[in-house]
């Protein structure tokens, strides 16, 4: 919904400038080069979403011209006429990035951020088989995050508009393009949703000046490798904290902790992790008769559960709540989703708010782990378990608490 309303605005803008006619060759600069300009054709949008500045015309990219990716007239001097068959997002169409940069494109065009396969196999499997009456949130949650190169590399992938005059960011920045769609995570990581930003993020080294970003980590996948895949889960790239904390995984840690055999079985994030958002009771929302999203209640809270992917090595496991319930799209049809209870609520997460020093983890004291072991309130016990939610969650509770350790 968002994007559309950035192509209504541009139209706006477009509508504006063609008031006047342009005694130039080069009409798209004459008026995308002009703050002025802009924001006189429509006072409702702000021009630097719109504003093509010096950095795209330093860059290599400016051996194209406008019209080579965006179509339209560009020897009208009329601006309605110069936007005629003009494509807005022309980074979203594959074949225009394709024509130089064809090997990146062919394989994220199986990534996770191009095929949304990761929610379309959650909502198959709880509507079990999948009703298409589901089709209209699906394209209000999900399809708005379909990442295309231009909403990484040009412009903000929710809210539209120029990240920075046109330029072509690699890597994108982290505020302006992960943080939109990974919202929870981005937020964790950062620092802004009440707990401390996470330790990677505030390191500051020759290496990471301003702390690692996103991309650091999760860089590799983001553009796929080839392969399709239904889950994060199976990407071959997904980042392990033991890829770069070597010493974690071979026994050889300073830390004594590290090298007890029982800590073969525990997520990182089981003893690292902060408390993080969990969200209920997802309920679909309308503007008038349009369905605009769903939207629930968030709690921060800390839980520790059993693993609920089979591919991960780890018995115990951080587990997040999310917020989808058996009647959240009983707007569209009774029973939709018939399958709810064959897929956990509450899952296996990696928080994003890592720390050195944790409560549950002592700060390395001393029987530190009986900070964990003796505290029933860091799990997931099944007599939290909410009786409407799904019926999965069931294996996901601790039934009894770990030993204390001597």
């Amino acid at each position: 919904m968002k994007k559309i309303l950035l192509f209504i605005s541009i139209a706006f803008i477009v509508a504006g400038c063609g008031k006047s006619e342009l005694n130039t060759t080069n009409t798209c600069k004459s008026c995308h080069t002009n703050a002025p300009m802009l924001q006189n054709a429509d006072p409702s949008v702000n021009p630097s979403d719109f504003l093509v500045t010096s950095g795209f015309f330093n860059s290599p990219h400016n051996i194209l011209q406008c019209a080579d990716c965006h179509k339209g007239d560009p020897s009208s001097t009329s601006m309605q006429q110069a936007h005629n068959g003009m494509i807005s997002n022309a980074a979203s169409i594959d074949s225009v990035c394709a024509n130089c940069h064809a090997g990146i494109v062919q394989s994220a065009t199986t990534s996770l951020h191009y095929t949304l396969s990761g929610e379309q196999t959650y909502l198959h499997t709880i509507s079990c088989p999948y009703n298409n009456n589901l089709d209209t949130p699906y394209q209000a949650d999900c399809q708005g995050c379909h990442a295309s190169c231009g909403s990484c590399h040009i412009q903000k992938p929710l809210t539209g508009g120029l990240i920075s005059g046109h330029t072509f960011m690699n890597p994108p920045p982290t505020q302006d393009t992960c943080v939109q769609c990974h919202k929870e995570q981005a937020e964790e990581f950062l620092g802004l949703s009440g707990q401390a930003p996470d330790v990677h993020y505030t390191l500051r080294s020759k290496q990471y000046p301003n702390g690692m970003q996103c991309i650091d980590c999760h860089g590799n996948a983001i553009h796929g490798d080839g392969i399709t895949y239904t889950t994060m889960w199976q990407v071959k790239e997904m980042p392990r904290c033991g890829q770069c904390h070597t010493d974690v995984t071979t026994g050889a840690s300073t830390v004594a902790e590290h090298n007890i055999p029982q800590m073969a079985f525990l997520n990182c994030t089981v003893c690292h992790a902060q408390p993080y958002t969990n969200t209920y009771n997802y309920t679909s929302m309308f503007d008038g008769d349009q369905y605009i999203g769903a939207a629930g209640i968030t709690v921060t809270d800390f839980k520790i559960g059993f693993n609920t992917i089979p591919t991960e090595p780890y018995l115990y496991t951080t587990v997040r709540h999310y917020p989808i319930t058996r009647n959240t799209f009983d707007y569209f049809g009774i029973n939709l989703l018939n399958g709810f209870d064959l897929v956990t609520t509450w899952q296996t997460t990696s928080p994003h708010n890592i720390q050195l020093d944790t409560p549950q983890n002592g700060g390395g004291q001393p029987a530190a782990c009986n900070n964990c072991h003796k505290n029933a309130g860091y799990f997931l016990t099944r007599n939290l378990l909410d009786p409407n939610d799904s019926a999965a969650n069931i294996g996901v509770a601790i039934t009894q608490l770990p030993p204390a350790v001597p």
